[in-house]
Parts: structure tokens; C-alpha cells; sequence
């Protein structure tokens, strides 16, 4: 599954991925693998997907301020945990890319697609603070009215803070301020 992903997701992006982490936000566990000149290196599944961690801490119609706090806490600590295994040469050409509904619904939100477009998605490049501005736009909206918004998938209104949370601790963990998205991942 590692190298399927990473197959797809190299077809998918332009970005120089000499030196890359490609990450999986999944329903039930989040995947990274670092590659180095197109060879696997190390690679992890980590119990965070978005279903259970919103089960478990975004239980009501709107989140609150101390909800995303202490889930943001919770991911921080297990991201500093299990990846520690991954012994990355944090130069400057280390780039993320993202792959998965996550970081896609995320593009297609920041650029309003009213129909969704891998092409438009592909290569976007997504800041923290552009994430965190969603998930401050979405935690003002209740979850059965999120499906208004412009480049939200259906489905994704209860689940899409926590991968934006898992997001925003992946580029933080790694230092970085921006991460690649891929539409080409394992599908």
C-alpha cells in the first residue's frame, strides 16, 4: 500500500520529492513515508484517523475552543511519539505532501470549486495558516450546515477539523509551514 501511494502521489505532483514525507490521513490511521530520491526509507502507520478522533473528541453538533485544544494536544503528543523512529535529514528541500480526502477537500475549499477538479487540486500548496483559517471558519458553522460550503464533499462536514488538526500537527512536527497536496494517492 506504502509503495502504491507513493507511486501514485509522484506521478501526481511536480514538486522537487528528493526529499520528501507523504502523508495518508485515513479514516481509521494516518500513514507517512519518508522517501529519499524515490525510495522508501522509513514508513509508519499511526493510530489517527479522523472517524475515531472525531468520535472521541468532537462528539457535538459544534466544536469548541477547548475540543480542537485538547485534540490538537492528543495528535501533537502521539506524532511525537511515533515518529520519532523517522531519522529525517530536515534540510531545507524536506517537502510534505498530503494526500487523501484531507488535504484535497482542504484545496478545494481555499479555491471555491463548486465541482471538484484533480487537476486544479493536484500541486496546490497549502499553508498553516490557511488551514487553520478553515477550521476556524468551520468550528463557527454547525456540522449539518457545512455542507454549504463551497468545495466541501459531502460527508466530510463532521470529519474534516480533525485531518485539518492532524494536518496542521504534521507540519509542525516536521517544522515546515506548507504542505503539497496529491489527489494520486493508493486509489
Amino acid at each position: 500500500e506504502a509503495r502504491l501511494t507513493v507511486l501514485g502521489v509522484l506521478k501526481s505532483v511536480d514538486a522537487n520529492t528528493a526529499n520528501s514525507i507523504i502523508f495518508d490521513i485515513g479514516g481509521g490511521s494516518t500513514e507517512y513515508i519518508y522517501i529519499n530520491n524515490s525510495k522508501i526509507v522509513n514508513l509508519t502507520s499511526i493510530n489517527l484517523g479522523v472517524v475515531h478522533l472525531t468520535e472521541e473528541f468532537l462528539k457535538n453538533e459544534s466544536e469548541t475552543k477547548e475540543e480542537i485544544t485538547q485534540l490538537s494536544q492528543h495528535i501533537q503528543q502521539i506524532l511525537r511519539r511515533e515518529l520519532q523512529s523517522f531519522d529525517i535529514n530536515k534540510k531545507k528541500d524536506l517537502i510534505l505532501i498530503g494526500t487523501a480526502g484531507t488535504p484535497t477537500t482542504l484545496a478545494a475549499i481555499e479555491l471555491k470549486l463548486k465541482e471538484y477538479n484533480p487537476e486544479l487540486v493536484n500541486n496546490f500548496v497549502l499553508t498553516e495558516d490557511i488551514v487553520l483559517s478553515t477550521i476556524d471558519k468551520l468550528i463557527k458553522i454547525p456540522k449539518r450546515e457545512r455542507a454549504n460550503i463551497i468545495g466541501l464533499e459531502k460527508g466530510r462536514e463532521d470529519i474534516l477539523i480533525a485531518g485539518a488538526l492532524i494536518l496542521v500537527e504534521t507540519l509542525r512536527i516536521f517544522s515546515l509551514n506548507e504542505v503539497v497536496v496529491s489527489d494520486g494517492g493508493v486509489l
